[in-house]
């Protein structure tokens, strides 16, 4: 039955599979309704594919990460680590190829290594833009595979008080947690500020046994010890509006700390996996992260002319704990810091300057120009990243024209130029083990420099031409064609050392160019009384992808396998999004609503060099769903997930099987101080199905997505109006 469903999905995506891109904004998808809202009329009239999620869909989610969230959205996937971080993906690209946008500036945090998730409060987010597909001309180039952008909060036009108190329980691993949001809108003045914390324990998997290379790993009453987390955050915001001027100032910061399963850290020791007595407890090894982030943004406007000023400030601090003698055995601990495995220490600074010009009400251009500078320091008796700066510029010009009432053309270009300054760094650590080893001079000397001295220089152009047609009110066409790219970073550069869990040692290439290709998207929307459809094909050529190769040698490195190198090729991307919103029933005697839903993706990817696929490739998911609103308020969302298996798979990745999961989601709205109270119930796999995330980090070593998991969430919010 499941292949019935999904035949036919496939065969459209890949008929249309050298175009795409659309707005999802007028789409009800499982339990959020996307309506016509000020800013998603904009980007109806826009040639990318683009939609809104507004904040009541992320208040059913509660409980999940940003990703997991996100990843209901048809073309979005998550790519988790564990039970409390994961990272999104668009289209099939994921880490550096992702721009997500918060507080104005892009987040930046040593650039998305594979077991680094986003140091996002999950609570504080008023609604997301998401751009599928390259958007280098307005982000830059690490927003080759598209966007994801918070959304400014709504500021009220009258004096009050407002609030929020959200709580949240989930079964898979007894997650726990709070936000507490209170804010005053007061004349000119606007403020918001937020706390929210969350705990959970070790992560319960239906296996009781892993095996993974020659090791047989067994878990302990089902639960991955050393799993446990917690993640502890707080926002502010003010505004001041006074005319035509506007001023906004955010300052945020996100600290997490979670444990790394023993058993994916280095080599498996079975001594170190035996149960400890607590599932709460979070011991060696761990990774702990505090993010800082401020930024102002001011708005003037003059005449005709809009001017954007944005500047923002990151200090990303990323530590990796493990015991040294797990690692080298027979030396010496540093005398400071003896465990610190990885430390990083990234500043980014930034600034955006645009000037809006409406000629008419036709006509809009944009003129602009970007800047960050990023200084990353390092620590730790390991190796993975060096030290570095890089100084990015970019400038570009945009416009929209109106031609007529039925078709409206956009485009624009954009010049990029990086500079890297990375700097050299040699292991005494490892220079001894090597040599304690019997390995010869000449050979502990090559490893031993883990990174040399390395200065580039590289520019691109980027730009597009998007057209869309508007037949009538029920019949859209959108067609955008773009040139995109992307700079390599400091870890595709000059990465020498173990990505533990992934098991490899990882070279970068300091030959690397930047990543180029062409992208061709094309999306057709129709929406009458009964029926909505939403079909959104691409198609993409990279010249020079840049991607993970294994090299066929062994590492000499303690807890290693095979070398994998970061190299350049051909490579092909395509697929399709496809939406169908069905309104079954409206103010029936039985209920107030019944609506039929269905979305769908598909992405097949091409390394033309390695003839595989390319790694992370996402498989063809289908999502189909009932949504019944039985009475005002009470909504009922029975859905039944399909996921085909991916055999289509990089060198050295697994095939993963497919899935059919049974879920329920519950919301029921009511009145609480003057505003919606919300209370959310979620579950997830009914039926208890084993099966793997494709995605996932800790797929590579056998281990599953959680069994039968359900989460309830409490969202009250409070309105006072004031004088």
């Amino acid at each position: 039955m499941k292949q019935l469903f999904l035949t036919p999905i496939i065969t459209i995506s890949c008929f249309f599979s050298a175009f795409s891109q659309v707005d999802t904004a007028m789409f009800r998808l499982d339990e959020v309704e996307v309506v016509a809202t000020k800013a998603q009329q904009q980007h109806n009239a826009k040639a990318q594919s683009s939609c809104i999620l507004e904040k009541d869909y992320f208040t059913a989610q509660r409980g999940n990460t940003l990703a997991q969230m996100l990843n209901q959205t048809p073309g979005l996937q998550s790519m988790d680590i564990g039970s409390g971080t994961s990272k999104p993906a668009i289209r099939g690209m994921g880490f550096n190829r992702i721009s997500v946008v918060s507080q104005g500036i892009k987040q930046e945090g040593q650039q998305w290594g594979a077991d680094h998730g986003l140091e996002i409060d999950a609570f504080d987010i008023d609604g997301i833009r998401i751009i599928k597909g390259p958007a280098s001309l307005l982000y830059g180039g690490d927003a080759m595979g598209g966007v994801i952008e918070m959304l400014q909060p709504t500021i009220p036009t009258t004096n009050q008080v407002f609030g929020e108190m959200a709580l949240f329980t989930k079964s898979a691993n007894w997650n726990i947690g709070a936000s507490f949001m209170i804010g005053q809108k007061i004349n000119h003045l606007w403020w918001r500020l937020r706390y929210s914390e969350n705990h959970y324990a070790d992560l319960s998997v239906p296996i009781d046994t892993i095996n993974y290379l020659t090791y047989k790993i067994p878990i302990d009453n089902h639960r991955l010890k050393n799993t446990a987390g917690m993640e502890r955050d707080i926002n502010a915001q003010l505004s001041y509006i006074n005319g035509s001027y506007k001023s906004d100032y955010s300052v945020s910061y996100v600290f997490q700390k979670s444990g790394f399963f023993p058993g994916s850290h280095g080599v498996p020791d079975l001594t170190r996996l035996q149960h400890d007595g607590t599932i709460w407890n979070i011991e060696l090894p761990y990774s702990q992260v505090g993010h800082l982030k401020g930024s102002t943004k001011q708005r003037f406007i003059i005449d005709n002319q809009t001017l954007n000023l944005t500047l923002g400030y990151q200090r990303n601090h990323r530590s990796e704990m493990a015991a040294f003698h797990t690692h080298y055995s027979n030396q010496p601990a540093p005398t400071h810091d003896a465990d610190r495995e990885l430390d990083f220490l990234l500043h980014t600074t930034s600034g955006t300057f645009e000037w809006h010009i409406h000629h008419s009400d036709t006509l809009k251009q944009t003129i602009g120009i970007d800047a960050q500078w990023q200084h990353n320091t390092i620590g730790g008796y390991s190796f993975l990243l060096p030290q570095y700066d890089r100084t990015t510029a970019g400038l570009f010009w945009l416009v929209d024209w109106d031609v007529t009432s039925k078709v409206c053309l956009s485009g624009g270009l954009r010049y990029d130029h990086g500079f890297f300054d990375i700097q050299s760094h040699y292991d005494n650590y490892l220079f001894e083990y090597l040599t304690s080893k019997g390995i010869d001079l000449p050979t502990a000397e090559s490893y031993s420099w883990s990174s040399v001295d390395l200065r580039r220089n590289m520019g691109n152009i980027s730009g597009s031409v998007g057209l869309v047609y508007t037949h009538d009110k029920s019949n859209t066409i959108k067609v955008n064609i773009g040139r995109c790219f992307r700079l390599p970073t400091a870890n595709e550069l000059a990465s020498n050392g173990i990505h533990h869990g992934a098991f490899r040692h990882e070279q970068g290439n300091p030959q690397l160019g930047s990543e180029k290709g062409w992208q061709i998207d094309f999306s057709y929307q129709m929406s009458t009384k009964w029926v909505e459809l939403l079909v959104t094909p691409f198609g993409s050529y990279y010249t020079n992808y840049i991607y993970l190769s294994p090299s066929g040698e062994w590492s000499l490195l303690p807890h290693s396998s095979q070398i994998y190198r970061y190299e350049q090729t051909k490579a092909v991307f395509a697929g399709s999004e496809l939406q169908i919103m069905v309104h079954i029933l409206r103010n029936n005697t039985a209920c107030r609503r019944l609506d039929y839903n269905l979305s769908a993706d598909y992405v097949f990817t091409y390394n033309i060099n390695a003839l595989t696929a390319t790694p992370f490739s996402p498989p063809a998911t289908i999502r189909q769903s009932i949504e019944w609103e039985i009475i005002d308020g009470l909504t009922l969302t029975p859905e039944l997930e399909l996921i085909a298996p991916q055999n289509r798979v990089a060198h050295n990745e697994l095939r993963t099987k497919g899935v059919t999961l049974l879920n329920l989601t519950a919301s029921y709205s009511f009145s609480c101080f003057d505003s919606k109270a919300t209370l959310n119930f979620n579950y997830k796999n009914i039926t208890n199905r084993v099966y793997f995330n494709h995605l996932s980090y800790y797929r590579t070593i056998g281990i599953p997505e959680p069994a039968s998991n359900f989460q309830i969430s409490l969202t009250l919010p409070f309105n006072i109006k004031t004088k």
